[in-house]
């Protein structure tokens, strides 16, 4: 992460962009900015920087990547595992005969891949 302060003391000193880069391992964009935000917030000497607190300068950069622990909602984890045990899955089996039962189609009602209903009754009347 980037010390914004340490950049904002190294260009009140007038270092070159290229010696920060090498002592910070930041990009020239990241100078650029902090060198915008001193200019824009008039910030010339080395005891007004330190003056600045760790908010104020969070606020100075912000880039709206932060999270705010305030908006966090906590999860209540043992309503979701009963949620989530409680709840009985059908097979698809269940799901073909319960479309069969409604529709009233009998055997010849498919699914989608096969109905195993319909292959039953088509499987016994040909063994017979």
């Amino acid at each position: 992460m980037t010390d914004y302060r340490q950049l904002m003391l190294l260009l009140i000193e007038k270092r070159p962009y290229r010696e920060i880069v090498a002592r910070q391992g930041c990009s020239q964009r990241t100078i650029a900015k902090v060198r915008r935000v001193l200019d824009e917030q008039l910030l010339v000497s080395i005891e007004q920087v330190e003056a600045l607190t760790l908010e104020d300068v969070d606020g100075l950069f912000s880039d709206g990547r932060k999270s705010v622990a305030g908006g966090f909602v906590p999860v209540n984890i043992d309503q979701v595992v009963q949620a989530r045990l409680g709840r009985k899955r059908s097979s698809p089996v269940e799901w073909c005969n319960r479309f069969v039962i409604l529709q009233g189609c009998g055997a010849s009602f498919r699914c989608g891949r096969r109905c195993w209903r319909g292959d039953r009754s088509r499987r016994r009347s040909a063994a017979q």
